[in-house]
Formats: structure tokens, sequence, C-alpha cells
């Protein structure tokens, strides 16, 4: 897997025995330097693969009415 040309890097726990294993197969590699990413501080890796993207959306009333916020429709 580790020679697999379509490999970007590679996470690995930092309590993982074989890391340092892995990073030597992956310098042996032509081409790209690749990551070998480590967990420090116990962290979930988790958290280094995703990205939160928020949106938020002024819904106040232009203007500064607020008034036009509770604004009922009525049927």
């Amino acid at each position: 897997m580790l020679a697999h040309p379509a490999l970007s890097g590679v996470v690995v726990d930092s309590g993982c025995e074989i890391k340092h294993y892995i990073s030597e197969k992956l310098a042996l590699r032509h081409g790209a330097i690749l990551p070998v990413i480590t967990s420090e501080y116990f962290d979930s890796m988790i958290q280094r693969l995703v990205t939160e993207k928020t949106i938020s959306i002024d819904t106040t009333a232009s203007g500064g009415n607020t008034s036009l916020m509770t604004l009922v429709e009525e049927d």
C-alpha cells in the first residue's frame, strides 16, 4: 500500500510501533516527498482530517428595524 502511486500521505498514530518503518518506506519512494502526519498530546486523528465550514446569514432587517423580524404572515 505504501508503494501505491496515488498515495498522497500517511496518517499514523504517534503510539504506533511501525511509525519509523512507514516513514522510511515513504522516504525510499521516487517523486514527491509525502507527509507523515502523526498525533501528539493524545488528540483524535480524525480531527486532523476534517474541515468545518460555517455559514452565517444575517437575518436582521435592513436599517435596524427589528419589528420586521416579528411579522406574522396571515392566511
